[in-house]
């Protein structure tokens, strides 16, 4: 019996009051039964009267994606654009605006080299009035996170909703011939750097409550120990060595304890660590395999996969009463790599189905139901909430290698945002955090 799915498109926008007096307002229109989104265009950003520069260009497409992947915008397309970019923002015709269907409109400058001073302002068209004006000082490579922080105070500012995932990270592990990278890149894979290198296998990132830190396993002395890692600092500390295996980490809220799998007694099940101490308790007791634990956002709940049922299945256990236990999903025959929302609402989990394709799916905890993120994609596993629960990272090797990819919960809204020259698999993603060079 295959998994049960369907398809839901749930898009909410909101309206505040925002620059002073002015008023402004994100919301969308139906056209032919569906709903489209506020229309915005993004010209190219200006560097030095030239919007040709690998700077300005670099910045122009990452404005537009992020625009794009709040879910909020619609980005209409430059080709039919009648006004140049190189026209100051205090010199803009609305009405040139108006005619290509713009409701917002984004105007920057760049001067400079090193560092560099970036300008960007907001501009509701019809009433040809600023929603958002900001400056920004830095580096070069520095000044290619500003879009990200407008693009967060925009959607603040116009829908009083805080969109975390422009300010966070995701981790990832890939394997290049023999060489496994623990990796950190910006959530659209922008700067992604190897934290970690080994020539042993490196799996299963999970990122510490505050994102200071990435824990992980590896096989550096042959056998499976789990590890933490300093993100600025680089250094690594041993977590857990038990006989065995010691993986899948999975932050409590509170930052004192982790759930995680050992297996030192004979058999896969789950722990509760705490990270002060290295005491342990054991929250499983089966002779199936538990694994695969994800806190829920309260820290009272933990999601995780068992055999226990015959098949592998989610079910999810009560930190307070560890024996009462809950099945969450009884269709399909093979669901794993379950992610608690940050709202709680739902659990994004990777299940096959009856074609043994593997896709992402969601469990509405609430409803009790299941509804499908992809399909006919490819392979597509291990999915993981951002901060504020709007999109998922999950690795895909629909190119025909392994790579990452971003969606929103509807999975009308999927983008690859990291291919690297090896296979990218088990991305995680970060709490929010300040990204700092």
């Amino acid at each position: 019996m295959g998994l049960h799915f369907k398809y839901a498109v749930v898009f909410a926008l909101l309206t505040a009051l925002c620059g002073g007096t002015a008023h402004a307002q994100l919301k969308g229109e139906v056209r032919d039964g569906a709903l489209v989104a506020y229309a915005i265009a993004a010209p190219g950003f200006v560097h030095g009267g030239d919007t040709t520069g690998e700077l300005a260009r670099s910045l122009t497409d990452t404005l537009r994606r992020d625009l794009d992947l709040t879910g909020y915008f619609q980005v209409l397309d430059d080709r039919s654009f009648v006004e140049a970019p190189t026209v100051p923002a205090d010199k803009v015709n609305f009405k040139n605006w108006l005619t290509v269907g713009a409701k917002g409109l984004v105007k920057a400058t760049l001067t400079g080299t090193d560092p560099v001073e970036l300008e960007m302002q907001a501009f509701d068209v019809a009433g040809g009035k600023s929603i958002l004006h900001k400056k920004y000082k830095a580096s070069a490579k520095a000044i290619r996170k500003a879009p990200h922080g407008f693009v967060r105070d925009l959607v603040q500012a116009l829908a009083g909703v805080r969109l975390k995932f422009l300010s966070s990270r995701i981790a990832f592990i890939e394997k290049e011939a023999k060489t496994y990278k623990l990796m950190v890149a910006d959530f659209d894979g922008a700067d992604a750097t190897a934290i970690v290198t080994s020539d042993k296998i490196l799996t299963l990132p999970g990122w510490s409550a505050d994102g200071s830190q990435l824990f992980y396993t590896a096989y550096t002395t042959g056998e499976p120990h789990l590890y933490a890692v300093d993100i600025k600092s680089r250094k690594v500390s041993l977590i857990s060595d038990h006989p065995g295996l010691n993986t899948s980490a999975s932050a409590a809220p509170d930052g004192k304890n982790i759930a995680l799998r050992l297996s030192k007694d004979g058999n896969a099940e789950i722990y509760l660590m705490n990270l002060a101490s290295k005491a342990l308790t054991r929250l499983t007791s089966n002779i199936a395999i538990d694994t695969a634990p994800s806190f829920s956002p309260d820290g009272k709940e933990i999601a995780f996969v068992s055999n226990r049922s015959g098949n592998p299945h989610i079910y999810r256990l009560f930190v307070s009463d560890p024996a009462r236990v809950e099945r969450l999903t009884d269709q399909g025959k093979y669901n794993q790599d379950p992610d608690y929302g940050p709202d709680g609402h739902y659990v994004a989990f990777t299940g096959r189905d009856e074609f043994f394709m593997f896709d992402i799916f969601l469990f509405d905890l609430q409803a009790r139901t299941i509804s499908r993120v992809t399909q006919k994609q490819g392979k597509n596993e291990n999915p993981s909430f951002s901060p504020d629960g709007t999109l998922m990272v999950f690795s895909s090797d629909r190119t025909g290698k392994n790579g990452i990819w971003v969606t929103n919960i509807a999975g009308d809204r999927q983008r690859q945002i990291y291919g690297g020259r090896g296979e990218a698999i088990t991305p995680a993603w970060s709490p929010e955090v300040t990204i700092t060079q």
